[in-house]
């Protein structure tokens, strides 16, 4: 194929395509199955707090947003990797703050 990558896009019918790029941040709990098997109500509960944190507070301070939330994760989008670094470092220290309140066996731990 010859001619420039605009030209090229242009026969493609994408002109004035561009790319963006972005730094994806994944937070999974470790061991929900478990948790949840022991006391689903309460390790729940704790999680959709801590959840509600992260995407209303820390990734919005740090430029991101979230795409999506899962049963035991959430995904997150942000303009730099720096940006995306510094709100898991935050994550896991809120996780930390928030673990003080709890009973070890309902302890958040994220991968």
């Amino acid at each position: 194929m010859s001619g420039s990558a605009p030209e090229r896009l242009a026969q493609w019918g994408v002109a004035g395509l561009h790319r963006v790029s972005r730094a994806i941040l994944f937070v999974d709990r470790v061991e929900s199955v478990r948790l949840m098997d022991a006391d689903e109500e309460s390790v729940l509960r704790h999680w959709l707090a801590f959840v509600k944190s992260v995407r209303t507070t820390v990734v919005p301070e740090h430029g991101g947003r979230v795409v999506k939330t899962l049963g035991d994760g959430l995904f997150a989008e942000f303009p730099e990797p720096e940006s995306a670094v510094a709100a898991a470092f935050a994550i896991q220290r809120l996780c930390d703050e928030t673990n003080r309140a709890e009973p070890d066996e309902a302890t958040i731990l994220l991968r």
